[in-house]
């Protein structure tokens, strides 16, 4: 065989290897690009998924929000009924007090 012929084959054979070995680092390339656009779909999702929560969780703070300050409402104005009553109860076991006196 001749030496040219020699020379063409390793030629063809390295061409094929470097075209290969090109492939497959733009090919790992890709697939990075491709896993950080999966993560960054990922991420999205779950910042829906979180403002969505924290809409709902706002929502149910103002629900208890409004259920306190009802309650807080209703008890001053029993903490005030409770204080006239117990003046009202001072004032009658007065009067008892002096009705059985005379």
């Amino acid at each position: 065989m001749n030496d040219t012929i020699w020379v063409a084959i390793i030629s063809v054979l390295g061409g094929s290897i470097g075209i290969k070995l090109l492939e497959r680092m733009f090919a790992v390339s890709d697939r990075s690009n491709d896993d950080s656009a999966v993560l960054r779909r990922e991420l999205r999702e779950d910042m829906k998924t979180l403002k969505l929560e924290v809409r709902d969780l706002r929502d149910e703070l103002e629900v208890w929000t409004k259920k306190y300050y009802d309650l807080y409402e209703t008890y001053a104005v029993l903490k005030v009924e409770n204080e006239e009553l117990r003046g009202r109860i001072v004032e009658l076991e007065s009067e008892v007090r002096h009705l059985n006196v005379k």
